[in-house]
């Protein structure tokens, strides 16, 4: 009965008829994109409703936007491309701003790390924006 992109709650059971999503995307990144890590930090710890990652690595988000609440749900499907689904008013506006929230238009040109710890850890983190 899982259905591909089935909701998943905290406790990781699947909520079964799953709804079909308002607005969906697919959206190719320019570069390598760590999706889970890059996401991490928009979090505020374990218990914030707001964020949530699934056992899968799938994220899920609630946000307010100017047409209204919504709900968004991303999967990485490969190292560049990410599925984007969501519901509500806002589910146009937050799937809008997907590309952005993953660095769409992050400018990696003047980054130099002189630094050797720092430029190790960008060598080893190539995925997070």
């Amino acid at each position: 009965m899982n259905a591909p992109y089935a909701p998943v709650v905290p406790d990781a059971t699947v909520v079964p008829q799953a709804r079909k999503a308002d607005v969906e995307l697919t959206w190719t990144s320019p570069h390598h994109l760590d999706m889970a890590t890059t996401l991490a930090r928009l979090g505020r710890g374990p218990g914030d409703p707001t964020h949530r990652v699934s056992p899968t690595g799938d994220v899920w988000r609630t946000a307010r936007t100017a047409e209204g609440a919504a709900t968004l749900h991303l999967r990485q499907l490969d190292p560049q491309t990410v599925a984007c689904r969501a519901w509500g008013a806002g589910a146009a506006a937050v799937v809008a701003g997907v590309p952005d929230l993953l660095g769409a238009r992050d400018d990696h040109s003047q980054f130099d790390p002189r630094i050797p710890a720092i430029a190790e850890a960008h060598r080893r983190n190539g995925g997070l924006r």
